[in-house]
């Protein structure tokens, strides 16, 4: 018996929201997926937290919540911002530990 291999290996998300992704140098963790970058850019995807410029569709997170609405929660927020006034209590308890990051 053999076992079948997945046609391609996405790897892990790089935030709790899966559609949450930020631009090349604004979060630690999404520069680990320069694959996944290269691709919204090369589908015409604005980054979360950015505005949509000439024929870029807004980023799915921000079409839903919001631009930037995604950063109340600590587990969305890129590495290289504060936390927000409106961080709900929820992830000020999760995540405060990391002072307000």
């Amino acid at each position: 018996m053999t076992t079948q291999q997945p046609a391609c290996d996405l790897g892990v998300i790089p935030h709790c929201d899966q559609s949450v992704l930020h631009a090349p140098g604004e979060c630690e963790h999404c520069d680990t997926r320069p694959d996944w970058q290269a691709l919204r850019e090369l589908w015409g995807i604005a980054y979360t937290g950015h505005v949509p410029t000439g024929r870029q569709m807004r980023c799915p997170s921000d079409h839903r919540r919001g631009t930037g609405e995604a950063h109340v929660w600590g587990g969305n927020r890129p590495t290289n911002v504060t936390a927000p006034q409106r961080e709900t209590p929820a992830s000020k308890g999760l995540y405060g530990w990391l002072r307000g990051r």
